[in-house]
């Protein structure tokens, strides 16, 4: 079984305007820190207080065959939300340093 690598951040309705305006940015600031993983952004109607949820891929659908993933390691969610937190898209540079 292949492990996931692709991941959903689901944004809350308070920021999603603002992340659609910095949504190159933010898909490059991830791109650089997780070069392993692929990311969408989509908004999420209910977010419980939070900014951001991140939702890994689980399966893959390819016609009538479905394809399961791995669990994710908690450590990999954890570290992809830290980014987020961190992410400032008036940085210089689009690296987490």
């Amino acid at each position: 079984m292949k492990g996931v690598t692709e991941f959903v951040i689901l944004s809350s309705p308070q920021v999603a305007d603002y992340l659609a305006s910095v949504r190159g940015k933010l898909r490059r600031y991830l791109a650089v820190a997780f070069p392993e993983f692929d990311f969408s952004l989509a908004n999420q109607a209910e977010n419980d207080g939070l900014d951001f949820v991140v939702v890994p891929v689980m399966g893959v659908v390819n016609g009538d065959e479905v394809q399961e993933m791995r669990e994710v390691d908690p450590m990999v969610l954890e570290r992809i939300r830290l980014a987020l937190e961190a992410f400032d898209p008036f940085a210089e540079t689009e690296s987490l340093h």
